[in-house]
C-alpha cells in the first residue's frame, strides 16, 4: 500500500506541475497516455528511477483506473483511453 501512495504522491506532483492543478481540481480525463509517458520518462530521467521502480509506479497508476472501471461506467471511455485499450 505505502509503495501505491507513494507513487500517487509522486504522480499527482508531477501532473500539478504540468497542468498547471491542484491535485485535486485535476480530472480523470485530465489523465492522458501523454501524460503517464511523460511521468515515466521524468521518473527515469529526472529522478533517475531504474526500469524496474519506474515499472513498479506505473503498476500502482493502471491499478487505479482498473477499479475506476469497475465503478464508473460513465467514464469508461476515458479509462480506456488511459490504460491503452484503445
Amino acid at each position: 500500500m505505502a509503495a501505491y501512495r507513494d507513487a500517487f504522491v509522486l504522480f499527482l506532483d508531477f501532473a500539478q506541475t504540468r497542468l498547471g492543478k491542484s491535485p485535486v481540481a485535476i480530472k480523470l480525463a485530465d489523465i492522458t497516455p501523454e501524460l503517464v509517458l511523460a511521468f515515466l520518462d521524468h521518473l527515469e530521467h529526472e529522478r533517475h528511477n531504474t526500469v524496474r521502480s519506474r515499472n513498479a509506479r506505473l503498476a500502482a497508476l493502471r491499478a487505479f483506473p482498473e477499479v475506476r472501471r469497475t465503478r464508473d461506467v460513465s467514464s469508461l471511455h476515458v479509462i480506456e483511453r488511459v490504460l491503452g485499450y484503445r
